[in-house]
């Protein structure tokens, strides 16, 4: 059984964007409903909950009970994730004074949270909310801030939860997927893994250094794939996998 990330879709427009940046760092995933987590899987290695059109005070906003999944899995809030998180725990969000939309720039970053490893102070970021966190509870700790952010990111003390009022998913925020790198902490080690947007073939125990050109690709079908050895491009083998 493989090791999967699990996103929580809340209805942002990028989260299928979220997949593909998680994909692209050889971690599978399945972006599922907000409220569709699977509790009984024991394949479930961290937890990503994606933005959302709605602010997290709105009746109508999606909601879920986060107690079996904080403290269990490594959780990253993006955008009204992370003001979900924050909210939920008693913190404060309210309408910024004005929609924070477009590039701003990391003023001040936590070098010791593991989350921002290898990423300094004036990284660009992309931001798109009209909601700000004003007041964090007390056991969370800002770990990000720009000019007109005190809490563009934080760290939950005593777990592995991160929140983070940006899109670190977008190409406007360049040092991203290190972040979200950061947040898997892990790479599947000696497996080659080729991803589609709609699916992922897994391909045993092959060299992942061996490129691969697949002819075909689609959910529970089958698919040839030659594998041309950088060692000997001259030895070519075919392998018929499966789409898991």
């Amino acid at each position: 059984m493989h090791e999967r990330l699990i996103i929580l879709d809340f209805g942002s427009q990028t989260t299928q964007l979220i997949g593909r940046r998680v994909r692209e760092l050889n971690m599978y995933c399945e972006i599922v409903p907000y409220n569709k987590f699977p509790h009984d899987a024991t394949d479930v290695k961290g937890v990503i909950l994606s933005g959302s059109p709605y602010s997290v005070y709105d009746e109508s906003a999606f909601k879920i009970d986060l107690s079996q999944i904080r403290g269990k899995y490594p959780v990253l809030g993006i955008c009204y994730g992370a003001q979900f998180i924050a909210y939920s725990s008693g913190g404060k969000v309210e309408p910024a004074n004005s929609r924070e939309y477009g590039r701003a720039n990391l003023t001040s970053i936590d070098p010791q949270d593991p989350l921002f490893k290898g990423i300094e102070p004036g990284s660009q970021i992309w931001m798109s909310h009209g909601d700000t966190i004003t007041q964090l509870p007390d056991n969370f700790k800002i770990i990000a801030s720009t000019n007109d952010v005190q809490n563009a990111a934080y760290h939950i003390e005593g777990e592995q939860t991160w929140g983070v009022q940006f899109h670190p998913e977008v190409v406007h925020t360049p040092e991203g997927t290190t972040m979200l790198k950061n947040f898997q902490g892990f790479r599947i080690q000696g497996v080659g893994s080729v991803y589609f947007s709609f699916g992922y073939c897994h391909l045993g125990g092959i060299n992942p250094e061996i490129p691969v050109i697949y002819s075909f690709c689609s959910r529970n079908a089958y698919f040839q794939i030659q594998l041309f050895s950088l060692l000997d491009v001259s030895e070519r083998k075919l392998k018929t996998t499966r789409v898991i």
